[in-house]
This record gives structure tokens, C-alpha cells and sequence, in this order.
């Protein structure tokens, strides 16, 4: 669970902005051109790449942090939630945010508040935009692996910037969760969710935002004091 200071600075910085926001607003995905432009190859990651599933594939984030990146421990929570939010694998996400900003990995000391709070918004944005691009509807032509290695080339600055994140994520994660790999043989029993499964209270493609947080509160205490 994320810590309430988090997202007490999240709220402060962003205003108005959504508190579970799983639709991207800031960018557009890159189209398909792009990814021969950028010579990525054909078959790169595929769509079981990027969902994050926890009993296949389980992550120790606090032991990744401790062993790499130990000035990251005060967001590794918030690095699950959103994961968990979000359905993305959260070693998609870190890999990603470690290439779009090389000065993550090589910073020396603590965060402080504002280089926090930016990291935060960050793993937000980065998780957020990814998950819209991928469950989004795509065209028949476009082969779920094409529509997988389009979603992830899209959250980067620069589509060349691939080599750069598969560098990262096979000295990271290569041998816990190599990439492009056939499906499990359970697949299909994974097909349905278990009895305990918890899924959010809104369809896909809608979020909530904190004014809807704040209505259902404002018409819960009216009829309710």
C-alpha cells in the first residue's frame, strides 16, 4: 500500500489530478513506422512482457533496491501500487525510468522532497501511460508482440533508446524474467481470476479522479452525518 505522505505530495503538486489516473493525457503513442526506424527488432517483448503477474513472476523490489538502487527505498511502495494499479510489470517500469533519466542510477545520496516528489509522479505517469497504450484497441494488422513492443517504445524520450533499456533489463532482470518467452502451460487456468480477486471499481479505460473522490464523500456525509 502506498504511503498517505505520498500521496498527500502528489496531490499538493498536481492540484486537481487524479488520484488513480489509467489513462495517458500527456503523450500520444508512436506509430508503427517507428519502430523500423529505430531498428527494433521484430520480436522483441511481448504483451506477457509488460502485465505484471506476481504468482508467475514474483518481484523482491525492497531486495532489488537494496542490492542497485538503495536512495530509491522511500518509492518502492509507491512503485507496487502502481504496478498493481496499473497491471504493468514493475521491472518494466523501473527499467524505463531508469532510461529516460540515466542520473537516476548514478545519484549518490538520498532524495530529497522535489527530486521524490518528481520520481513519484514519474512512476505514475510512466505506469499509467503504459497500461492505456496497451489495453487500448489496435488494429487487426498490428501482431499483439508489434502492439507490445509499440506500447513500451512509446514511453521512452527516444525510440533509439531501446538498446539502452534492454542494456539495463539484462543485467536487471534477465534470468528471473527473460524476455519473450512462451506463455506458462497454466495460461489458461490463469484465464480466470482467482476467488479472492480484486479488481477496481471502474471499467477499462475510465480512472477516478479526486473531484469524484470528493463528490461520493460530499453526498455520503449529506445523507449520512
Amino acid at each position: 500500500m502506498i504511503r498517505l505522505s505520498h500521496l498527500a505530495l502528489l496531490c499538493v503538486v498536481a492540484g486537481t489530478a487524479n488520484a488513480h489516473t489509467l489513462v495517458s493525457s500527456h503523450t500520444q503513442m508512436q506509430p508503427v513506422e517507428v519502430l523500423k526506424e529505430a531498428g527494433v527488432p521484430s520480436l522483441w517483448v511481448t504483451e506477457s512482457d509488460l502485465v505484471f503477474q506476481p504468482r508467475h513472476t514474483p518481484f523482491n523490489i525492497d531486495a532489488f533496491i537494496q542490492r542497485e538502487m538503495p536512495h530509491w527505498a522511500p518509492v518502492s511502495e509507491a512503485i507496487m501500487h502502481w504496478s498493481g494499479a496499473s497491471g504493468i510489470d514493475p521491472r518494466i517500469i523501473i527499467t524505463t525510468l531508469v532510461t529516460n533519466d540515466p542520473s537516476l542510477i548514478t545519484a549518490t545520496h538520498s532524495l530529497d522532497r522535489i527530486s521524490e516528489v518528481k520520481l513519484l509522479q514519474n512512476i505514475e505517469q510512466v505506469a499509467s501511460s503504459l497500461s492505456a497504450w496497451l489495453y487500448q484497441p489496435h488494429a487487426n494488422t498490428l501482431s499483439s508482440s508489434e502492439h507490445a513492443t509499440q506500447t513500451l517504445i512509446s514511453a521512452f524520450n527516444v525510440p533509439t533508446d531501446w538498446s539502452r533499456w534492454m542494456s539495463h533489463y539484462t543485467r536487471w532482470f534477465a534470468e528471473q524474467k527473460p524476455l519473450n518467452q512462451p506463455a506458462p502451460t497454466q495460461a489458461f487456468e490463469q484465464l480466470a481470476p482467482p476467488r479472492d480477486f480484486m479488481q477496481w471499481p471502474w471499467r477499462q479505460g475510465y480512472s477516478w479522479s479526486l473531484m469524484d473522490l470528493m463528490h461520493i464523500l460530499a453526498q455520503v456525509f449529506r445523507y449520512h452525518p
